[in-house]
């Protein structure tokens, strides 16, 4: 469940959506959320060498992503920020996961630079196996 407030004119609106467009007017507050249906649920699982993560789909199938791959494609605020600045590395040799918690709609994975930051929606996950 997504939940959405905003103060208009000393108001709250909060706004309860579970994959469906929900459309809110309140004198001048005219909007608009789409959220999306959670994709297929999976499994995941962190190789032995913590150099890999898997997902395991309801129906069997296996995808496995490189630690490094899933760093390198990180859409936090921070790793944003550091490609617009020409920052960000290319590479990351040797880097692991050293931790994946499951927050619902997707995974915070940690890795092994201290980078912590890093939510990956399950479908963002889903199109990263397609890369």
């Amino acid at each position: 469940m997504i939940v959405l407030r905003l103060a208009c004119r000393r108001q709250l609106v909060a706004i309860h959506a579970i994959g469906r467009t929900v459309t809110s007017a309140t004198k001048d507050l005219l909007m608009s959320i789409t959220t999306p249906i959670a994709t297929e649920s999976f499994t995941c699982e962190v190789s032995p060498d913590l150099a890999s993560l898997s997902i395991i789909a309801a129906d069997g199938s296996r995808t496995t992503l490189t630690a490094e791959k899933l760093r390198l494609f990180c859409k936090c605020a921070h790793c944003t920020r550091a490609r617009f600045d020409e920052r960000f590395p290319e590479h990351f040799p040797g880097i692991a996961i050293v931790e994946v918690a499951d927050l619902g709609y997707g995974l915070n994975i940690c890795f092994s630079d201290g980078h912590n930051r890093g939510i990956y929606p399950r479908s963002y996950l889903a199109g990263l196996a397609d890369r």
